[in-house]
């Protein structure tokens, strides 16, 4: 339990905010494929997933002071094994969820995700950090 004045930390992977990047390059958008299920995502609200972007305001309205949200990226290297993972992610969810069509959106991104990986290039996901101070004075 969180005393008062304590501070807290909560890190976590927000893949709504993914991005590809190349080998060697700043950060590019994401592939046809890939933007196609995202706004397929948005639309149907198929994915929980949201909420991560959204965790520094979730923390202010609960009370915590002095919130701050900072994004971490990755190298590609690493980059190439939390995409394997998102794959792995893409595929229980479309098969457990999803439409037909939904199911092919799905797997044309990851498709298209495996030829970019071996051309060089990879989604990042980066990782939401969220920082915030339980106010002094608190009981609860």
């Amino acid at each position: 339990m969180l005393k008062a004045g304590g501070s807290i930390q909560w890190d976590e992977l927000d893949p709504w905010c993914a991005y590809t990047a190349v080998a060697g390059t700043q950060q590019q958008e994401g592939n046809e494929a890939e933007k196609g299920f995202q706004r397929k995502q948005e639309l149907t609200a198929m994915s929980t997933l949201k909420w991560v972007s959204e965790l520094h305001t979730a923390m202010e309205e609960v009370g915590f002071e002095n919130v701050r949200r900072e994004e971490v990226a990755c190298d590609l290297r690493l980059a190439k094994y939390f995409q394997d993972m998102q794959f792995l992610v893409m595929e229980e969810e479309a098969a457990n969820k999803a439409t037909a069509e939904e199911k092919e959106m799905v797997e044309a991104a990851i498709r298209e995700g495996v030829r970019d990986s071996q051309n060089g290039k990879a989604r990042v996901t980066p990782k939401i950090v969220c920082l915030g101070r339980k106010p002094v004075g608190t009981s609860k």
